[in-house]
Parts: C-alpha cells; structure tokens; sequence
C-alpha cells in the first residue's frame, strides 16, 4: 500500500494482480467495510425486525439486505474477503520489492540525475578525497552503506541509508499486522459463541468449551448423538459453582430542586446554583458492586487438584480454558408465605394471595451490605417490595405498595404475608472467542508501526562522483559530485542534512543547484 511511484510493476503482472495491489482498491474495501460497521453500531445486531421503527421502503431494504445480521451476511463477507486478499497480495508484493532492494545497486549520473531536488557541487580535489570526506561525514551519524555498482569507470557512486528500520520493513510490518487482524476476525466469526447462566449456590453449571451455536458447527456440523443432539465430550466440560454472592448498596444521590428534563433548564439551574445540594431518599438503594466467590472444577485437568476458588466481579472478568466470564448481574429467590402456606411466584413476578382481589407482583429484592458515606459498612436486612394492582370491580382501590422484610410476618389485605430463605444468585455471561489472540498481537503493532512509519526520520542518500575530462592549458580537472536525499517522516529535516554536509565538504552553498525538471540529465562533462 506504498505510493504508486515506489511500488514497481513489470509487464508479467496481469490486469488482475496490479487491480489487488491498488492502494485505490485498498481505500474502496476499506470504506465498503466502513459502511458495514456503522450499519452494525445503528441497526441492533442480531435484533428482531418487529423491533423496528421505521417503516416504508427503508424497511423493505433493511428486510431484504438481512441487515439486522449484517455482520453474517453475504455483503460484508465478500468485502472483507475481497479486503484481506488485497491486504496479502499487497504484503507479498511489498516483500518482493524488499527482497530485490537488497541488490546491489547500479548508480549513473543519467539515473541519478533524473530525481528532482538534485544537487550537483564542483571541486577541485580528486575523487577519492571527495568520496572519503561523504564517508566520515555519513558513518559517524549512523548512516548505513548499501553496496552499490557504476556504469562508468571515471565515477564512484555511494548509497547511504539511514534509521532505526527502514520505511519499507515498517510498511510491511503493518500490511501483515492488518493480515493478522483478519485471520483472527475469521477466526472470532467461525469459532466464537457466547452464553448466559444463572448460579445459585445449591446447584453448579455445567459449561462447556465447545458450543453448537459456532457458525463453524452450522456450515459443517459436527459430532451428534442417536437422538441428533449435540455431543459434548466429557474432557470439554467442567464445572462452575456459587460459594459466595455479596452485593454492595448505597444510597441514591439526588440533587435537591433541580429540573428532571430539559437541556436549557438543567443547565440555567446549574448556572444559578453554584453550590448544588445533594439528598437522598430513604430506602432508595441502588447496587455500586457486586462480586461471586465461585468454585471450579475440572475433572479432566492435570492437576492433581481438581477444584479450586476463583473470585469474579464488575469490571474483572474471569478467564479459564479459552472461555471469559463476565459478573453481568444477579437474582434472589425466595419463600413467600401467606397465611402459612407457599405461594407460587410466574415467571413474570405476579402472584394472588387467598381470598383478596386484585393481582400482587415481585418488585425491588434488596440483599447485602450497604456503604456510608464514611466507607463504613453495615449488613442489611433483606426486603421484598410488592406491588398491589386492585380488580376492576374495586373502583376505589389504589394501587399500593408493601415492604416485606425477611422473616417477619406482616398483615397485608388481611393475610398474614411473610418472606423467608433469602437465596442470591449471580448471573455471568461468557464468551469463548479464540480469534482474541491475533487480534491483541496485530491491532498494537499495527498502530506503532504506522506511527512510527508516519513520525520517524529515515534518510536515503545517493550520490555519484565524477571526474571531467582535463581543461585546456592543462587546467586540474573539476569533480563533480551529483547527490540526492530522500527523506521519509515527518521528523525529517534533509535541509538540515544538506547545510552540514556543505561546510563538511568546504562547499559554498551556491555551487549546487536543484534539477527543476525531473526529467533533466546532466551529460558527463556538461557544467550547470
């Protein structure tokens, strides 16, 4: 993905192979792909089209182009595909003109004329004094010589390369950094799934290391029972168990008289109050932490230990056999009993109690430990709060709400209503994604080497030397020095190079001129 200038393209490469290392076909997959990703972050991934607000022929062409999995669809794969062909046959040109770079090079006056910006000096010491002062004068500031060859006998020619690394392994380092990005997001795409579980501390999760929800299974299949369900064998599972669930409160900060909406209210009120006041309300709890004390176990590891105690909370997920977890959230159970006898809970958290219309349902389920504002901590005492809806045939009743407390009979409607057996649960989400790996190696040498490609200071210098034919009256013949700098980065400074190797050499600056064209030769013997 160099400039077209420097990448050298002989007539054996076909029509096909000069289109794939294009940095114009780089730049159009890449803004294809761009496309994509901000369809992906606009459109739920893997959402449901009833979701869906909009309406008319937008919708038709998000329905019809699968957009809502844009990211499995046929589109974006062949972009992407097409992208890392690009990207591999660009590293492997790239490579190519590396190795032949390492040849040696033939200088001329005719090929070293033809660059712009070419500086030619006379002098009228011999050539080997002139090639000996560009020697110490390049080797001290840790310039490289690159071998070289010259056409002509009455020339010495000299290439200087100067840098850390040189721009064209930095290029290449980034092409095959971009390559191993996209392997490990093919990688993430066939193999990677993820899933949900609920632990409470009565019953261990059994999780496995494979899944049948990898788009590899679903292309390909894999191994399945007499009944045609998905076998997993037994050294790809292992245990994950609840010992310990805790949950940390404070209060919810509000800020006393301040407006709930409205950009220009909020900030007038902000303008006016200097000092806001903050309150809260009691009982107005809300979660700052919560952590699982889980306990592993593996029968098929190594260790002669098979379980141990791992520790897991927001903001630090846990990772065992390629599969991360992550403390997502939480869920209590409990007893409810009314008037001595349990009452089923649906799903959806509603529930009657005997003998009283209208409709109960689980509300806010506070369990833990709560944190003062001096970082004091202090246990809470679990509650349930229930909401009450009336029936339609009690028009007068209001809809009410009720603190149960654990292990505390309350009177409720006229049933005595108590909770018990406070049970907490933790909720982790998991993801086994083996493309992670590419992805962490090849995104920080990407981003450095382009960095250091784009900021860094390499110099190329080449020159010839040449010594004119003898001048009449037997004059002492002039040398004449033809020299060009390439300078690569933006720290660069070949002005800077110049003006030193011109008091180096006992040169007034006005003896050299630049080529304005860079077509211009400068024939042997010819004065500018």
């Amino acid at each position: 993905m160099e400039n077209e200038k420097e990448i050298i393209i002989t007539k054996k490469h076909n029509v096909l192979y000069r289109v794939f290392i294009s940095t114009k076909t780089s730049v159009i997959l890449f803004g294809c792909l761009l496309i994509f990703f901000l369809i992906g972050s606009i459109l739920p991934y893997h959402g449901d089209y009833n979701n869906i607000t909009v309406k008319g022929f937008l919708f038709k062409v998000i329905k019809a182009l699968d957009l809502l999995n844009v990211y499995s669809g046929p589109w974006f794969l062949t972009a992407a595909a097409l992208f890392l062909a690009n990207i591999s046959v660009c590293s492997y040109h790239r490579l190519r003109c590396i190795i032949r770079g390492h040849r040696p090079k033939t200088l001329s006056v005719r090929s070293i004329s033809a660059h712009r910006d070419v500086l030619r000096f006379s002098f009228s010491a011999p050539v080997d004094d002139v090639v000996n002062k560009l020697h110490h004068f390049f080797r001290p500031r840790l310039f490289r010589r690159i071998p070289v060859k010259t056409k002509d006998e009455n020339t010495i020619g000299g290439f200087y390369e100067k840098g850390i690394l040189h721009p064209n392994y930095l290029s290449l380092i980034f092409h095959f950094s971009v390559v191993l990005i996209l392997v490990g997001c093919v990688i993430t795409f066939l193999f990677a799934f993820e899933g949900e579980v609920t632990i409470f501390d009565d019953k261990p999760v059994e999780i496995a290391t494979i899944s049948d929800k990898t788009t590899w299974h679903k292309l390909f299949g894999g191994k399945q029972s007499a009944s045609g369900g998905f076998v997993v064998p037994d050294n790809e599972k292992f245990e994950v168990g609840l010992k310990k669930f805790e949950t940390k409160y404070t209060y919810r900060p509000r800020v006393k008289n301040f407006p709930m909406k409205g950009f220009a209210q909020r900030t007038k009120e902000i303008v006016k109050q200097a000092n806001l006041t903050l309150y809260s309300k009691e009982d107005s709890y809300y979660p700052i932490e919560y952590s699982s004390q889980l306990k592993i176990c593996d029968p098929s590891t190594t260790s002669p230990q098979k379980c141990w105690d791992v520790f897991t909370k927001v903001n630090l997920p846990l990772r065992y056999r390629g599969i991360t977890f992550y403390q997502s959230a939480y869920d209590y159970r409990f007893d409810l009993l009314a008037n001595g006898e349990k009452v089923e809970i649906s799903e959806e958290g509603k529930f009657k109690l005997p003998g009283i219309d209208g409709e109960f349902e689980k509300g806010e389920i506070v369990s833990g430990k709560f944190v003062e504002r001096d970082d004091s901590i202090s246990p809470i005492q679990p509650f349930v709060k229930v909401g009450y809806t009336p029936s339609d045939k009690d028009e007068n009743a209001l809809k009410e709400t009720f603190k149960l407390l654990e292990g505390i009979e309350q009177d409720i409607k006229g049933a005595n209503v108590k909770v018990e057996n406070f049970r907490a649960g933790t909720v982790l989400s998991y993801r086994h994604d083996p493309g992670l790996k590419p992805l962490w190696v090849g995104a920080p040498i990407l981003f450095f080497a382009m960095l250091f490609r784009a900021w860094g200071c390499w110099y190329r210098v080449s020159y010839v030397v040449e010594k004119t034919a003898v001048g009449a009256g037997f004059k002492p013949a002039p040398t004449n020095l033809y020299l060009h700098i390439h300078r690569t980065g933006i720290w660069g400074n070949e002005e800077g190079i110049l003006r030193k190797l011109e008091r180096a050499l006992g040169s007034s600056y006005g003896a050299g001129k630049r080529a304005e064209d860079s077509e211009t030769i400068y024939p042997v013997g010819r004065p500018l």
